[in-house]
């Protein structure tokens, strides 16, 4: 499963090239018909798609057993953030020039203008490179897979901030609890908005993303060093860094939120 990831990764990029010498070079990037370089109006629906790609809590306490010295932690979740940065990048730069004005046509011919339902890069692809078309479909739907496992990410930072004392993957009332207040509420949510998943996605990563992103890790730094208070200064110690975090946080919630719903 993860070389199909990197493999629909590398063939957007490899196929977006490919585009691009089949059209004799990168598209005209100039704005056509109403469009602008730049539109508030979807950031929602921007921010809210690429926040899971910085969601691999999950991921982390198997990947960093891997290290022989821990002090290499830092130096690893940097090398993780970044490259997920130039990632996320370099695709839509490579689609920008290999599609030009395309992108949004295509979505609007789509979806209609003020459409929410989702158009995956994917069907960019389809009917000029058939086989990245398929390939980064089965990608998608590895995605849809994951379902299950951002659950159980949400349900173990629940639980650490609000009953500590409980194993979180131990099955008890309370995992049963946390289980299903998660599961109904994003249930309820993807089936009320079926027609416009778009719409889901903004919930579930502009919100819940959030959460997990922002507000539970800092949550708990700020519980740990209740307990274990460090030595420095409020500056020196980022100490602040935290509460910055919880603030920026909610920032993201309130603006994705008010989009979607406008």
């Amino acid at each position: 499963m993860i070389f199909v990831r990197f493999l629909s990764v590398f063939l957007m990029v490899i196929g977006a090239i490919i585009i691009m010498a089949q059209n004799g070079g990168i598209q005209d990037l100039a704005p056509k018909e109403g469009n602008a370089y730049f539109n508030s109006k979807y950031f929602g629906d921007i921010f809210s798609n690429l926040i899971f790609a910085f969601m691999f809590h999950h991921s982390m306490p198997g990947m960093t057993k891997q290290l022989t010295d821990l002090k290499q932690i830092q130096s690893f979740l940097n090398i993780g953030f970044l490259t997920a940065g130039i990632t996320m990048t370099i695709i839509p730069m490579t689609a920008c020039f290999a599609f030009g004005n395309e992108l949004i046509d295509n979505r609007v011919n789509m979806l209609g203008e003020g459409g929410h339902k989702l158009v995956y890069y994917n069907e960019d692809f389809k009917g000029k490179l058939d086989f990245v078309y398929y390939v980064i479909s089965f990608y998608v739907m590895l995605n849809i897979a994951a379902f299950s496992v951002y659950i159980i990410v949400i349900r173990r930072n629940l639980m650490a901030i609000i009953k500590p004392e409980i194993n979180p993957d131990r099955f008890s009332r309370f995992t049963a609890f946390f289980t299903s207040i998660i599961l109904a509420t994003v249930l309820i949510i993807s089936f009320a908005l079926r027609e416009y998943i778009q719409v889901a996605l903004n919930f579930t990563g502009g919100i819940l993303g959030c959460l997990i992103l922002f507000f539970l890790p800092a949550m708990e730094i700020i519980k740990a060093r209740s307990l274990f208070p460090p030595k420095k200064s409020f500056l020196n110690s980022y100490v602040w860094f935290p509460y910055f975090m919880i603030v920026l946080g909610g920032a993201s919630m309130v603006f994705n939120l008010y989009q979607t719903i406008s």
